[in-house]
């Protein structure tokens, strides 16, 4: 049987492939961004595929990492759905928001308050993103933009 990559490690991986970065993965996780970046090279490693090009400060999915972020995100949406069913949090409504971040901080954050008090509490997430997600590949409920 094949060994598996440490789940921390699958996990860095996705949110930078989700995210396009080292460093906005590092701040959704909670660990610098030189964390993830070992983290993702000791899963290529333990894989024996490069999951990222690697130019100028920038990484790239190659064709690895663009087969495989799809099929990792929806295992950890499926891993997220059982910890909320099993801790009890199944009903309580979950929504992901994908937005700009000047709208999030300023016309969205005012309208947060009002949403909850008239549809309940909800587990809430803003995603800041500058272009618009594709929904098929992202954990994104709805974009909201302006223009």
């Amino acid at each position: 049987m094949v060994a598996l990559p440490s789940l921390r490690g699958l996990q860095a991986f996705e949110a930078a492939a989700r995210t396009g970065s080292f460093a906005a993965a590092a701040e959704e996780l909670s660990i610098s961004a030189a964390a993830v970046s070992q983290l993702i090279r000791t899963v290529e490693e333990q894989m024996g595929r490069q999951l990222f090009h690697r130019i100028n400060r920038r990484a790239v999915l190659t064709e690895a990492g663009v087969e495989m972020l799809p099929r990792l995100s929806m295992a950890f949406r499926e891993i997220g759905s059982v910890a909320r069913d099993v801790s009890g949090d199944a009903f309580r409504p979950r929504l992901v928001i994908s937005v700009p971040p000047s709208m999030a901080m300023g016309w969205l954050s005012e309208r947060l308050a009002g949403f909850v008090a008239s549809h309940g509490a909800a587990d809430i997430s803003l995603r800041g993103d500058d272009d618009p997600v594709p929904f098929d590949h992202e954990l994104v409920d709805i974009r909201l933009s302006y223009g």
